[in-house]
């Protein structure tokens, strides 16, 4: 469970922190706010993929590294 900062002490208890917790606790925080602001689609990095492993398909089959 992610947490901030202002939750880690040095009582902090694991058990309170649980799959049975976690959905009171994340209504109650901002931790996972920007969790989707790095959000991309897959497309791009997909066909990236599939170029590079051409390339590297053609040069096996010539015989180049």
């Amino acid at each position: 469970m992610r947490l901030t900062w202002m939750k880690v002490k040095s009582d902090l208890d694991p058990k309170r922190f649980t799959i049975r917790t976690v959905t009171a606790l994340l209504a109650k925080t901002t931790a996972w706010e920007d969790y989707c602001d790095v959000r991309r689609p897959l497309e791009q990095a997909i066909k990236r993929l599939g170029k590079q492993k051409s390339a590297a398909y053609e040069r096996q089959r010539v015989g180049t590294t």
